[in-house]
């Protein structure tokens, strides 16, 4: 059976009650009813904002939690004046190294009790300590403190073009009365993550462990009640069923169409839009430097920099991108998206050159001794394994053309799709030869550092370098554009000279939503942040009873 159903306005409030939804909000008051139904590749982790890296949970995690202010539509960095005011409803640079925010009077958590300036500097102190995957984001910071209940102060240890920016754009605001309590290095699994309390334009309602999340509109939310009364995020790790149920209109939307032959199918369906914008992510192979059993020492394969290299000249980047994103896809220079202001293009490159990559594999005695196709050197075959999520597709295309292309010059790369659960610990674990993952980068470059800089806390594959790690020092001191641009190019030309990774493909982003929603924006850097505004067409509300996928 269809689990769509078109009611009515008189039926709709019964039916949403019937269907679990335990909330008067969902009633059909003057056409405020209706569900969006957002289908995700893999389920949805802990909701707790300091916890979070991957970009589908920042979406959900986005309407539940707010920030002091939020980037306007520009993506600009550098000037408050572009920003909106969320949490805070004003703000003043008292003097270059002190910024005061005024907390809106109105702000209240999802159980009734008021946000204030003392629940911002408990978040600022959940955010930096213990070290987390934001940590790097706030390190200008030296302090947040209340003045009074209304008014948070930061102080910055340095004076940059990007403070307000280090001030709002990361943290998400937390509870103190709620986790203030809960030991720092126990908030990762505190039931909090699964069960959240925010301040946002919809509130936690329910976890359907492996099947869904689902959220309600706070119709009191103090910026004015969100347009779309009831949200379910379902969890489908397969990208044909994911495509089913879109087009079958069981799920609404897809924040991302999986391949370029489902864009074209999805084009030519006439109750869906698909929408194109800026992709803030970029897909790359990252190798272990470090043996995933003792990290003192180096990878007994890739902790070899000339084995890196040969292999970054033996991957034709272009190949990769095209087999996943079609005939006009091409590699990027660097590891940065077109919504960064540093973006560039022109750069270093190794060249694809299979005939050098061989050749420096022999002048460093890597031969084929056994006869078995492998190159080995002192008994240590050239083998590695590539693991990625097991669902996803453009992932799984990807290692199959890197095996194939290091196959050709003695290498053997053994792609492994794996639970998106598994390939997460081991990528923070360290246990892994190599993972394709996509990077999702901020506006700001200054998340840069915290993947690729000696310290930094995603700095998965132990890569080191002392002079990138000067280079990204001084992009991020200096107040000038050009020689700004300039170290970061230069630091981005050393890491290619040297790879601890390859950056084979940047996509263009394609999302499908269902024609009866209107009012829908999606911004690069987190679609989520502006799903509270989008809106059901008058009259085209529908009630869902929702299955476990297949």
């Amino acid at each position: 059976m269809n689990a769509r159903s078109v009611v009515s306005a008189s039926s709709c409030f019964l039916l949403a009650l019937q269907l679990g939804c335990e909330s008067p909000r969902l009633e059909c008051d003057s056409g405020y009813c209706g569900t969006l139904v957002v289908v995700t590749g893999a389920e949805v982790g802990t909701l707790l904002p300091p916890m979070i890296t991957d970009f589908t949970d920042l979406a959900l995690a986005d309407l539940i939690f707010q920030p002091l202010a939020d980037i306007g539509s520009g993506l600009n960095t550098t000037d408050h004046l572009t920003f909106s005011p969320r949490l805070a409803q004003s703000w003043d640079f008292e003097d270059p190294l002190t910024l005061v925010f005024e907390i809106h009077p109105d702000a209240k958590w999802h159980d009734g009790q008021p946000l204030t300036a003392h629940d911002v500097a408990f978040t600022y102190s959940v955010y930096t300590n213990p070290e987390g995957p934001y940590t790097s984001f706030l390190e200008s910071i030296e302090s947040v403190t209340a003045r009074d209940d209304h008014t948070a102060v930061f102080r910055f240890n340095r004076q940059h073009r990007e403070q307000f920016y280090a001030a709002t754009y990361h943290m998400r605001i937390l509870p103190r009365h709620i986790l203030e309590s809960v030991p720092r290095d126990s908030l990762r699994g505190h039931r909090f993550g699964a069960n959240p309390i925010g301040s946002g334009p919809y509130r936690f309602v329910r976890r359907n462990a492996g099947v869904s999340i689902e959220i309600e509109a706070d119709t009191n939310f103090y910026e004015g009640r969100p347009g779309i009364p009831r949200m379910v995020w379902r969890f489908g790790s397969d990208p044909n069923t994911r495509m089913t149920l879109l087009l079958s209109e069981e799920a609404d939307m897809l924040s991302v169409i999986p391949g370029p032959e489902n864009v074209a199918l999805a084009q030519a369906q006439e109750q869906v839009n698909v929408i194109s914008y800026p992709a803030n992510y970029y897909g790359t192979i990252v190798f272990n430097l470090a043996d995933p059993e003792n990290p003192t020492r180096p990878h007994p394969v890739l902790g070899d920099s000339i084995v890196r290299r040969a292999i970054a000249m033996a991957v034709d980047r272009d190949q990769v991108a095209q087999t996943v994103l079609g005939d006009s896809a091409r590699a990027p220079t660097y590891p940065l998206t077109a919504i960064s202001r540093i973006y560039q293009e022109d750069g270093f490159e190794l060249p694809f050159d299979p005939d050098a990559a061989r050749a420096l594999l022999d002048a460093a005695n890597y031969r084929d001794t056994n006869g078995d196709g492998t190159r080995d050197r002192n008994g240590q075959e050239l083998e590695f394994r590539m693991i990625y999520p097991a669902g996803s597709q453009p992932r799984a295309t990807a290692t199959a053309v890197i095996a194939s292309l290091l196959g050709e010059i003695g290498i053997v790369a053994i792609p492994n799709g794996i639970d998106n659960g598994v390939f997460r610990n081991q990528q923070s674990n360290g246990t892994f030869d190599a993972f394709l993952t996509t990077w999702y980068l901020q506006p700001s470059p200054t998340g840069i550092p915290g993947i690729w800089g000696s310290d930094g806390a995603q700095n998965y594959s132990s890569y080191s370098n002392p002079t990138v790690d000067s280079l990204f020092a001084l992009a991020m001191n200096e107040s000038d554009p050009e020689r700004e641009m300039a170290y970061w190019g230069e630091a981005f030309d050393t890491m290619n000279r040297d790879p601890g990774a390859l950056w084979i493909y940047r996509p263009a982003n394609y999302a499908a939503i269902h024609s009866r929603f209107e009012n829908v924006r999606f911004r690069p850097d987190r679609w989520g942040a502006t799903m509270w505004l989008w809106r059901v067409r008058d009259g085209e509300w529908i009630v869902r009873d929702l299955e476990p996928l297949p």
